[in-house]
């Protein structure tokens, strides 16, 4: 029999045997942290989990909810193209008001309605870029492409591949407008010089952009020049832009035909 002073060597003894015999492995089921305090003893072979390991039964709903959230929050679905479509047709709300507004404004110079009722009116008004091409050629694609962006009849991959077409008759509106504003900018405002009406800076040499003593030349309507400079510069700058916004929509719209529109209830 063993005294009580042995059992201390015995115990010694006992944990020398056994570090000397195998050991299955075991595997926690608990926590990362459990399993690494086993391993330092020293005296365990403590295998990882997989990274394929599935939640216990009871907690798959839990595991699905997250999942969910993850998906629904991840960064992709900031930047598809449902949400990428309502960004361009909000943006060419504004600019398709703004390209109206100014033309029409062009018909009346000065503030007066005299001019237009005596037909004195710039030639590039008239074939109103504004009106028809930054104005309505824009703003019925804009209401379309808006409606690709929303849960709805519009918001899939046919929807998406028709927002082309009405993505192109825009970029056909807003070149339209760009072409008008450039010529208007071009020949200079119709005005009346000293006995008779003329376009007196079409086709000159002197360029009455950059030469601001030239404007002298036009004694009515008065200030006729800068009110030509202001809205035609205004809408070349509405129509460079509309110009861009349409083009990406062609891109997000193919895109959107071939990927769908990750809207919040999945791709569709």
């Amino acid at each position: 029999m063993y005294t009580s002073a042995a059992y201390p060597r015995l115990f010694v003894h006992v944990i020398r045997l056994s570090a000397h015999l195998p050991h299955p492995p075991i595997t926690p089921s608990v926590s990362i942290p459990f399993a690494n305090a086993f391993t330092s003893l020293g005296q365990f072979q403590v295998e990882p989990l997989p990274e394929n390991r599935k939640f216990h039964p009871r907690l798959k709903p839990f595991e699905d909810e997250v999942l969910q959230q993850s998906i629904s929050s991840s960064p992709s679905d900031n930047m598809c193209t449902g949400r990428c479509s309502r960004f361009i047709a909000v943006s060419l709300y504004p600019l398709a008001i703004i390209s109206i507004i100014c033309n029409i404004v062009l018909f009346f110079p000065g503030g007066d309605i005299k001019y237009a009722k005596d037909g004195h009116i710039t030639e590039e008004v008239k074939y109103m870029g504004g009106l028809v091409g930054g104005g309505v050629l824009v703003l019925l694609p804009a209401l379309y492409i808006h409606l690709t962006g929303q849960q709805g009849c519009c918001g899939n991959r046919c929807g998406m591949f028709l927002s082309i077409a009405f993505a192109a008759v825009g970029v056909a509106g807003a070149l339209y407008s760009f072409i008008v504003a450039v010529l208007g900018l071009q020949n200079g405002p119709l005005c009346k010089g000293i006995v008779v009406w003329s376009t007196p800076f079409k086709g000159s040499d002197n360029n009455y952009l950059t030469d601001s003593r030239l404007w002298g030349i036009c004694r009515s309507p008065e200030n006729i020049v800068q009110f030509n400079i202001a809205l035609f510069s205004t809408l070349l700058a509405t129509s460079c832009l509309q110009l861009i916004l349409c083009a990406v929509q062609m891109i997000n719209g193919l895109f959107g035909c071939l990927c769908g529109t990750c809207l919040s209830k999945g791709v569709l």
